[in-house]
């Protein structure tokens, strides 16, 4: 009887626990802004001019090896979940890429490649966003908490690397943080919380 407890009692701490770590996960960092930046196909618009009631913003850059291959991967399969939960919350979902190294991706000729970078990991849609030089990238990211910085790395075509923060934001159409999400988190997860967020929107 007592063992039966003391089990039942572990288990009931232990959801409570896992309740508080997915709620302070997906409690907002940083406020976010309305960004405003030239988009890959050229024109500058806002995020409130972007089609749809929702985003999911992800701060990289073009020639990052690592955490923004596994981030486009959770995007990709969120928007992907998605379309499969509620294709009418999909079609509201407007994925947006912002990068934080706005001279090498653009100016060496790579901006193109970002539409295609688009197509490729994030379910064939969505807009890549270039800050008009660094400073704007880093009001940019502040806004959202995203810390970032350039490292000497010979190795890389343009001679560093951009080591920085790895967040997916759920935002308004306005960009205001609704939740933030890891990098490695499943999309199901994130495609969950955003049907959620789109039906208290209607």
């Amino acid at each position: 009887m007592r063992r039966s407890f003391i089990l039942a009692a572990a288990s009931f701490a232990l959801v409570l626990i896992l309740v508080l770590i997915a709620v302070v996960w997906t409690q907002p960092q940083g406020r976010g802004m309305n960004l405003r930046a030239q988009l890959h196909t050229g024109n500058m618009a806002s995020l409130s001019e972007l089609p749809g009631e929702l985003r999911l913003v992800y701060f990289g850059y073009l020639n990052c090896p690592d955490v923004c291959l596994v981030a486009s991967q959770s995007i990709g399969s969120a928007l992907k979940n998605l379309s499969a939960l509620d294709p009418e919350a999909r079609a509201q979902t407007t994925n947006v890429f912002v990068t934080l190294d706005p001279s090498d991706d653009i100016i060496k000729g790579d901006y193109n490649e970002l539409g295609g970078y688009m197509e490729q990991r994030y379910d064939g849609q969505g807009y890549a966003m270039r800050p008009k030089d660094r400073t704007d990238a880093e009001r940019m990211a502040a806004a959202f908490d995203i810390r970032f910085v350039y490292t000497p790395n010979e190795f890389f075509p343009q001679g560093y690397q951009v080591d920085h923060s790895s967040r997916i934001f759920l935002t308004d159409k306005r960009g205001k943080v609704l939740a933030w999400y890891g990098d490695r988190t499943p999309g199901r997860i994130i495609a969950s919380e955003a049907m959620r967020y789109f039906q208290a929107l209607n």
